[in-house]
């Protein structure tokens, strides 16, 4: 059980099977799985790890179209929710302010601010574009510190963009994510149990010539959602996180090739691809949120 303290700015990932507790910067991540996903009893179950600590405050990634100034979750397909005030919510339940950021934006401002620490990311001009590998293809980005909202308070969805794809129009969400992943590893006539995870990843160190394949050739596909994020936001670093970002030793190359194919060289070639330089990174953007939260309208 991580262990808080009163005081600290609690952070949260919730998933859309897990959700991922952290009371303060360093301190062990606790993953608890979602038995239940009505917005109550998530509401019972992060006040529950709150306690009986008071926080200073309380920082949510989520997996959703998530309004970040009013803690509003417009849609979150894999929850299944739409229009869920989960900000509000949790401020009420917990007597103490709350933020909420959708989780690719989190893992964004969280990977910017890592790379700032480590000084491979100029902290006033660095421009830094995220993507999640998961259930979905999320995304963020983050100019000189500040990550770039729209009218609605989201950020970039590469998931929700249509891409021209093997010639077809489809959505990135079936190129860069899990469903793009299973298409290929089909493909190759791979057994579901191999679909996912450690056994995936042991499988592409033997050197399994299905699998690297297969792995080689998601890449090419990913290629395309971040070509178009490369050409519109032309950042220094492109970061990949997420539940299958452990795949990206086996994709990189297949992803270079597609970039290849797809743009001039001068376009991507100087940007770095790295891939999940923290797990914690959405837990460390949240937090990071609501610091910035404070600084421009207060913590209450």
């Amino acid at each position: 059980m991580a262990e808080g303290r009163q005081g600290d700015i609690f952070a949260f990932d919730l998933g859309a099977t897990r959700l991922k507790f952290q009371p303060h910067p360093g301190a062990p991540v606790e993953v608890v799985e979602l038995a239940e996903r009505e917005p109550r009893r998530v509401v019972d179950l992060i006040a529950g790890l709150s306690s009986p600590l008071a926080p200073r405050g309380v920082a949510v990634a989520v997996c959703g179209l998530v309004d970040a100034r009013t803690g509003l979750v417009r849609l979150a397909i894999n929850l299944g929710w739409e229009g869920v005030e989960l900000g509000a919510m949790l401020a009420e339940r917990l007597g103490v302010p709350v933020v909420l950021l959708n989780d690719a934006d989190a893992a964004a401002l969280g990977a910017w601010q890592w790379l700032v620490e480590e000084g491979a990311l100029d902290p006033v001009e660095g421009r830094l574009l995220c993507f999640t590998l998961g259930t979905g293809l999320g995304g963020g980005l983050v100019v000189g510190g500040r990550l770039q909202l729209d009218r609605f308070g989201s950020g970039i969805e590469p998931g929700h963009a249509p891409y021209f794809f093997r010639g077809r129009w489809v959505r990135g969400d079936l190129v860069g994510g899990a469903a793009g992943l299973d298409g290929v590893l089909a493909e190759a006539g791979l057994p579901l149990s191999a679909r996912r995870g450690e056994e995936l990843s042991r499988l592409a160190e033997q050197g399994d010539e299905g699998v690297l394949a297969a792995l080689f050739q998601w890449g090419e596909a990913l290629a395309h959602p971040v070509a178009v994020g490369i050409c519109l936001t032309l950042p220094q670093v492109v970061v990949f996180t997420g539940g299958l970002s452990h795949l990206f030793p086996h994709i990189g190359e297949g992803l270079r090739q597609g970039l290849g194919e797809l743009l001039p060289g001068e376009l991507w070639e100087g940007v770095e691809l790295m891939h999940n330089p923290d797990p914690a990174l959405p837990l460390l953007g949240a937090r990071r949120w609501f610091e910035q939260r404070a600084e421009l309208s207060g913590p209450a």
